[in-house]
């Protein structure tokens, strides 16, 4: 599968790597947002794109879209890793859609980057309540 996810303690990280399917994008999004919903906690997520390759046919606003409809609302934060500019001009449209969405996402270069971004808002988060 081009498009899977694993839990590494309590972080759902997903991966794309080509070629994928939007198919594949929306079956393993759905079932990702599921298993975070069901967690009562506050949960972060990765999203691994440094080989997700060239952007399947179709629509990929739609798919962000119904994407970003569907995310948990215990999510508090969603960082993509190795972000190609393609991928980053289609996320900046979607943020003008839906700006409520910008807040809770960063992207960074490496997967390093992520995991300390998200420890770091995991304190913040633990100092602050």
């Amino acid at each position: 599968m081009a498009v899977h996810y694993e839990w590494q303690n309590d972080i759902a990280i997903c991966t794309i790597e080509a070629p994928w399917t939007w198919e594949e994008f929306d079956r393993i999004g759905a079932a990702m947002s599921a298993e975070i919903s069901a967690v009562d906690a506050p949960m972060a997520n990765i999203i691994d794109i440094t080989r997700m390759g060239a952007i399947p046919p179709g629509n990929p606003l739609a798919h962000l879209q119904k994407t970003s409809r569907g995310l948990p609302k215990n999510l508090y934060l969603s960082v993509l890793v190795g972000a190609p500019y393609g991928a980053t001009i289609f996320m900046d449209i979607l943020f003008r859609m839906q700006p409520q969405e910008k807040q809770k996402t960063r992207f960074v270069k490496t997967m390093e980057e992520a995991l300390a971004l998200i420890e770091q808002r995991k304190t913040e988060r633990l100092s602050e309540g």
